[in-house]
């Protein structure tokens, strides 16, 4: 209840206040003053528009983005709204391109890895391994949407009030959209409960990759894809980094194990937000989001909501 508290009174802030801010600005100043110039010969990335201070770049795909140059009034606002809670406390690179894709000011991707590096979940988490390189694997291109989907499992983590310790974990190949469900332990019959509760929500595949567990190469979980059609097939003993949901289960791992210090032993109601914090956020391999390459466009997310100063 805090955080929507928290996230209400950022959302709903007064946007002649936050342009009265920009022009009152400093920081700014110089900005301000290269937008209202015009000189052909030079042109600038800043413009004013609509009594509203942008600044205009391009995109990867040399699309024209305006994002809104905040005043340093506002920025610690804002970087909470890209790293904390409501963005499931990403790392440093995720959390500079949530930023990126929407604000703007001098030196703000400096100030948002300052950011991240002093907050409680970074320090007491560890570095992220936004830079490590994958293992490099001959993967086939997978060209519809939820046709194959990994399952893995993560676990035993702390025990919530409902008794779950463990989190059976899938993501669709092709798009990289994830999906999660909590369960009480790891046995065939909890498994296929969770396959058909991730199903109803990304179809039946047509194929699905699980790891070596038993529990994944029972009778029971044979039966059931059997029952439906969908070929099972499982990554190397020898080289697990085949499956790239063992590489998720690692990322939601470290996000719930932030979410743990915070709200434990009730990470169970946090995994919500960790999945949309994963599923809003590009992935290295696509280039988009997991949401844009299922439905085509991007979940509006806290920060899409600031955005919308621009058109109020």
């Amino acid at each position: 209840m805090k955080n929507i508290r928290k996230l209400k009174k950022l959302v709903k802030f007064d946007s002649k206040q936050f342009i009265e801010s920009q022009h009152e600005s400093r920081d700014l100043a110089s900005l301000i003053k290269e937008a209202k110039t015009e000189n052909s010969s030079k042109p600038t990335d800043f413009k004013i528009k609509e009594k509203r201070m942008l600044v205009k770049i391009k995109d990867t795909n040399d699309k024209e983005r305006e994002l809104i140059v905040v005043p340093e009034k506002y920025g610690d606002q804002i970087k909470s709204i890209c790293h904390d809670s409501t963005s499931g406390y990403l790392f440093i690179v995720k959390t500079k391109y949530r930023l990126g894709r929407y604000f703007y000011w001098p030196n703000c991707y400096k100030e948002i890895e300052e950011y991240v590096k002093t907050r409680d979940s970074y320090q007491r988490v560890g570095k992220s391994n936004d830079k490590t390189k994958s293992p490099l694997t001959l993967v086939p291109i997978i060209s519809e949407v939820f046709s194959k989907i990994n399952f893995d499992a993560c676990g035993p983590l702390p025990s919530t009030p409902n008794g779950n310790r463990y989190l059976i974990i899938a993501i669709c190949l092709a798009s990289k959209y994830s999906d999660a469900v909590p369960v009480l332990k790891i046995g065939s019959t909890s498994i296929i409960e969770a396959m058909i509760q991730i199903f109803s929500r990304m179809g039946y595949p047509k194929e699905m990759q699980t790891n070596q567990g038993t529990s994944f190469k029972s009778n029971p979980a044979i039966e059931f894809a059997e029952k439906f059609g969908i070929k099972v097939t499982r990554s190397s003993v020898h080289h697990p980094q085949s499956n790239p949901v063992e590489r998720f289960h690692r990322t939601i791992k470290r996000i719930l194990k932030v979410l743990c210090i915070k709200a434990a032993p009730e990470w169970e109601r946090q995994v919500p937000a960790a999945l949309f914090a994963l599923r809003t956020i590009r992935h290295e391999n696509t280039g988009f989001t997991p949401s844009e390459s299922v439905y085509g466009r991007n979940h509006r997310t806290p920060a899409t909501l600031l955005r919308t100063v621009d058109e109020s």
